[in-house]
């Protein structure tokens, strides 16, 4: 859930970045310095052209093959790239079976 919940909300919604000097992009834009560039997270989270088109939907079920999490290659998405809100969002989700043995304590 944790997975999905990062792509759908992650931690950095937008990141814009600063030009120090005149550059040009992998698809060839040129870019001058002194401007900006920005990417958006958020909306690169609901991309039909990266997630299919239940893009929107919460779906943690996404992430399971043959019924086991396989985890996101860092370079899919930024916000699955090692970084202290995921290391937080993992260690704060604590799962531990509950005294009898029946069910879990979250």
């Amino acid at each position: 859930m944790i997975t999905e919940t990062l792509r759908l909300y992650p931690a950095v919604p937008q990141d814009p970045k600063g030009i120090l000097e005149d550059d040009i992009l992998p698809d060839g834009t040129r870019v001058k310095a002194g401007g900006m560039v920005t990417y958006v997270p958020y909306s690169m989270g609901r991309m039909e052209y990266n997630w299919g088109p239940d893009a929107t939907l919460f779906d943690p079920e996404r992430w399971l093959k043959e019924g086991f999490f396989q985890n996101p290659s860092p370079s899919t998405f930024t916000a699955f790239q090692v970084c202290w809100t995921k290391d937080m969002s993992w260690e704060g989700l604590c799962i531990s079976p509950d005294e009898d043995g029946n069910g879990f304590i979250v």
